[in-house]
Order: structure tokens, then C-alpha cells, then sequence
């Protein structure tokens, strides 16, 4: 495992590669994470001015981004689940399911789905 910086040098490996990233994150960095499938885009969903950054970089003005958390029971504090969506979510092809807001109140920035009720909602499919 290693942490590149945006010129492609190697700062950090291992488990300090972890720990940097998420302090990244939190310090409302935008960062790309190569999985598997590909790279996923990650900003704290929490932070309005992050997503903001994330919007004009990707030139995303309001198609919705989405959520990915940490395991079923996360996704049921935020959002409604019925047993069709719980099912996709815990399928091998690991989708991402539109599901509603559990609370007007949404801890994600209004910037992740603006003015949308749904959110779109993935859990990991790899380590």
C-alpha cells in the first residue's frame, strides 16, 4: 500500500499510508484510492466545502455522488432500507442502490445530493 502525492512520489507506505490518507480527508483533501475496479474518488462526505471542491473538479454540478459505508448498519442510521435494497447492497455485484433519507437532517454536506431525497448508497466489495 502506498500514498502518492499529485506528482506521483511515494510519501507514505503501509499503515502510515492509511493513517496520512485519513488525515487527508478530514483536512477536506480530495483523494483517488485505486481498488480493484478502478479508482474511487473520495472527499469527506460530511464537509460542505470538500464536496464543493469535488463538484468543480469533476465539472458535476448536481448529478448526485455517491455514499459508500462502511457496512449495512451505517447505511440504516442515514437511510431507509427495505429488504430489496438491503439484499442488492449485500450482493456479490455490490451495486449502488438509491435509497431514501432516513431524516430531513442528513449528515452528508447538501452538496452530495442536492435538493434530491435519495441518496446513492454502495458498501465496499473489496478490502
Amino acid at each position: 500500500m502506498q500514498l502518492w502525492d499529485a506528482n506521483g512520489e511515494s510519501i507514505a507506505s503501509g499503515q502510515e499510508a492509511i493513517e496520512q490518507t485519513v488525515h487527508l480527508l478530514r483536512q477536506g483533501k480530495i483523494v483517488a484510492v485505486k481498488g480493484l475496479g478502478g479508482f474511487h474518488i473520495m472527499a469527506d462526505a460530511a464537509n460542505e466545502q470538500a464536496v464543493a471542491a469535488l463538484r468543480r473538479k469533476k465539472n458535476r454540478d448536481e448529478k448526485p455522488f455517491a455514499l459508500m459505508f462502511p457496512n449495512l448498519r451505517s447505511v440504516e442510521d442515514f437511510c431507509r432500507v427495505n429488504n430489496p435494497e438491503r439484499r442488492l447492497l449485500l450482493s456479490p455485484e455490490a451495486p449502488i442502490v438509491l435509497l431514501r433519507k432516513n431524516r430531513a437532517e442528513s449528515p452528508a454536506a447538501h452538496a452530495v445530493a442536492p435538493n434530491n431525497p435519495w441518496l446513492g448508497v454502495m458498501l465496499p466489495n473489496t478490502p
